[in-house]
């Protein structure tokens, strides 16, 4: 039947669960914030210019909220390894250490996640690894 992790996308249901609480807290936060205006500042323009940025930073929150989780959630699936290309890649590589590539195998990938904080950083500490196991490579021929 498979693991618990096989069936529910954990790493999923953390993010979730973060951008969730992030979110409601800066609605409480701008909602105390609104309302302090309400009761601080005479009418005028200034009250209602103080408002409307309150309004808008609270949306620009809401939307960056959303675009990460969105982010997350389309990037993270297409990076996870697919059994049948690591076979196939596995099949074609020269011989080498295998102490050495036990000690390394299957490590990138968590080693870059937990560095990088974008998909962006993601990427480029990627291309860093390729690059360092293509020199090495060359290095071993």
């Amino acid at each position: 039947m498979g693991e618990l992790s096989d069936w529910i996308h954990l790493d999923a249901i953390q993010a979730l669960i973060h951008h969730a609480s992030a979110v409601v807290t800066a609605i409480f936060i701008f909602a105390l914030t609104a309302r302090l205006i309400t009761h601080l500042i005479p009418d005028g323009h200034a009250k209602k210019l103080v408002i409307i940025i309150d309004d808008v930073i609270l949306l620009a929150v809401f939307a960056l909220a959303g675009y990460r989780l969105l982010n997350y959630m389309w990037v993270r699936p297409h990076m996870e390894d697919k059994p049948g290309e690591s076979a196939e890649i596995g099949q074609l590589r020269p011989p080498v250490d295998e102490a050495r590539e036990a000690s390394h195998s299957g490590t990138t990938l968590p080693e870059c996640r937990a560095l990088a904080k974008t998909s962006g950083e993601l990427q480029q500490c990627l291309k860093q690894k390729l690059a360092q196991a293509q020199q090495a490579l060359e290095q071993s021929s």
